[in-house]
């Protein structure tokens, strides 16, 4: 049962390099909001979301969120399904996930990850991350990843990861970029 977990990203024959959607975190399951609150003494709940915009679906992605305080109590929950018997730690290394069949966005949305801490603290504001796992199943994709629904070669394609605010006001930044970096990145 082990296998199935990584089924749907280590089979993938075929690769794409293309960044396109998104992995991010949110404060709602419905990826309304980025801005966390997180109360000391109290639990809080944020959501590990896959954004796929035209994409039918996925069956699986690898990631990992990056900034969770240490000394906060952290339980990560896969979405159902994903990761039976076990998944890897996603707020530590991160790792992969795999849906048994083509989860497809039901708001534009698919669930990866339900995340709940405990801070015995008062939290001051900090930025959580989405990013490639630490020991990605693939060096050739050292980033955040789907892998989609063109079973059987379930290509892979890189994502870019999103980020959000705890205790404090997201904001979305658009970079510029020039022709010869965009070109930089599939050469």
């Amino acid at each position: 049962m082990r296998i199935l977990c990584w089924a749907g990203v280590i089979l993938g024959a075929a690769v794409s390099p293309l960044h396109a959607q998104s992995i991010g975190l949110f404060a709602d399951p419905n990826g309304a909001s980025c801005s966390i609150t997180a109360p000391s003494l109290s639990p809080f709940l944020y959501y590990v979301l896959a954004r796929l915009g035209p994409l039918n679906g996925i069956t699986g992605a690898e990631f990992r969120v990056d900034g969770v305080d240490p000394a906060w109590f952290t339980t990560a929950s896969p979405a159902p399904g994903s990761c039976d018997p076990g998944c890897p730690n996603f707020v530590g290394d991160g790792g992969p996930l795999a849906f048994p069949g083509c989860a497809a966005p039901g708001s534009g949305y698919v669930l990866l990850v339900t995340l709940q801490s405990f801070a015995v603290a008062p939290v001051p504001a900090r930025t959580l991350r989405i990013d490639a796992a630490r020991f990605p199943s693939n060096p050739a994709f050292a980033c955040p990843q789907v892998s989609l629904c063109d079973a059987p070669v379930f290509t892979r394609m890189c994502v870019a990861g999103g980020a959000a605010v705890v205790n404090g006001a997201c904001t979305v930044v658009v970079r510029d970029r020039t022709w010869s970096s965009v070109k930089a990145m599939f050469d």
